[in-house]
């Protein structure tokens, strides 16, 4: 009979270590793993050595409910690219860079309707500040950034704190001096007064 209860107590404490819910995770700490690969495509795209691109995308989640959260994120971005190649009069090819650099802050709102802390189907808004610049052989331009987003997404998050988080949004930013105030993009897809875009981010959560 001992031996019984001690094989059914043993079994009950393995199943219910099995069985143990995973527990909510409310800090999480991601880069963007699209933004890593265009830095490395790029390195295969132009065949101009001295042409690079650096970008890079970090984003903070806390859960403030199960289903509110805030957070944040800093957007990096350093182009070095060829604007003018042309021939002088001795017949020497001279061969003109420019570089432009973009920095934006961005505190973020999170919706999770499903109520399960950081993790499943989640809504977004966000607005963004920055800077951006062109050094060019002209001169130099500065910028003040601002712009306005949302998106929605879906968040998993493993045992161990894993994650992985896939959205879509859409948002625009405007470029603002002394002069002008316009769009950061000349081109939008289909004709659309904003930005379309997909994102794939990896990090830890906690």
């Amino acid at each position: 009979m001992k031996k019984f209860f001690s094989l059914s107590l043993a079994l009950f404490i393995a199943l219910a270590l099995f069985a143990e819910e995973k527990q909510p995770k409310k800090y999480s700490i991601q880069a963007s793993g699209v933004d890593a690969l265009s830095d490395f495509a790029y390195l295969f795209i132009d065949d101009d050595t001295a042409t690079y691109a650096f970008n890079a995308n970090f984003t903070f989640m806390y859960a403030l409910t199960k289903e509110f959260a805030f957070g944040g994120g800093c957007e990096f971005y350093f182009e070095n690219y060829l604007n003018s190649f042309k021939q002088d009069s001795n017949g020497r090819y001279d061969q003109d860079y420019d570089q432009y650099f973009s920095f934006l802050l961005r505190p973020e709102f999170f919706y999770f309707p499903f109520k399960n802390y950081l993790e499943g189907l989640y809504l977004s808004a966000y607005p963004k500040i920055g800077f951006s610049s062109v050094n060019y052989s002209e001169g130099f331009k500065g910028f003040f950034d601002i712009g306005l987003g949302s998106s929605i997404g879906f968040q998993h998050i493993t045992k161990t704190g894993f994650t992985l988080n896939a959205c879509m949004g859409a948002g625009r930013i405007w470029n603002l001096s002394s002069s002008s105030l316009a769009s950061s993009t000349d081109f939008h897809l289909f004709g659309l007064p904003f930005d379309l875009y997909m994102d794939c981010s990896l990090g830890w959560s906690f």
